[in-house]
This record gives structure tokens, sequence and C-alpha cells, in this order.
């Protein structure tokens, strides 16, 4: 395709799963055993568990704001 890496137009909001790497939908995936690493808009990157919550993955990608996001992911 001719999405870059790091473009969001393969993860459309209205159809993806919110779960870390889903089998059966558009996700925010990783080959890596136990979540994926990520980049965050200010340039670090994080390891994000396969347990973190559906609720706190939205509230990483989406710019709605406001959300409360605490240390546990």
């Amino acid at each position: 395709t001719d999405i870059y890496w790091n473009e969001p137009r393969d993860l459309p909001l209205d159809r993806m799963s919110f779960r870390l790497n889903a089998p059966a939908a558009p996700s925010v995936s990783s080959r890596h055993p136990g979540g994926a690493p990520v980049v965050f808009a200010d340039g670090h990157t994080q390891f994000l568990s396969d347990e973190i919550s559906p609720a706190v993955l939205r509230a990483l990608i989406t710019v709605h704001g406001n959300e409360a996001i605490g240390a546990e992911f």
C-alpha cells in the first residue's frame, strides 16, 4: 500500500478495535509478543501491553481530549 508507517489512514476509527493486536479488526498491532511498541506525538516511545484497556487505548489515539489517563498504561 501507499501508507507510510506513521500515517494513521490505515486505522479507521469507526471500524477499528481498541484492543491491542486484535486479530479480527484493524487495530494497533505488532509482531512483538505481549504488546506493541508505539511512538507518541512528543517523540517518546513506549511498549504498550496487550492488557491495556480499550478505553485507555482509545484515549491515547484520539484527539477528543479531556480524558484522564493514569500511569497504568
